[in-house]
């Protein structure tokens, strides 16, 4: 295998790096209520994600990180599909 992939497959144990994906998690999730920033804040939740849970983190804390972001996104925008629907 190339080393590229030898090193995807190693698990982050780097405390800065693991409190940096746990950021960019937390910024992609109030980025994705914003409309035009959609299409660059999906991919980015995406990978952020799938690299969180390459972390040495336990699964609860995993589960955690990656159902929450989903939830307020989701939550976020049945307020404002409500929203919508009672003023329009």
């Amino acid at each position: 295998q190339p080393n590229i992939v030898k090193n995807f497959m190693k698990r982050i144990s780097n405390k800065t790096l693991i409190k940096t994906i746990q950021v960019l998690i937390v910024i992609v999730t109030i980025a994705h209520h914003n409309p035009f920033m959609i299409l660059l804040a999906f991919p980015l939740l995406i990978v952020s994600i799938l690299l969180y849970w390459r972390t040495d983190k336990p699964t609860r804390s995993k589960l955690k990180w990656t159902l929450i972001p989903l939830g307020l996104i989701v939550i976020g925008y049945s307020t404002l599909a409500a929203i919508a629907y009672i003023y329009f």
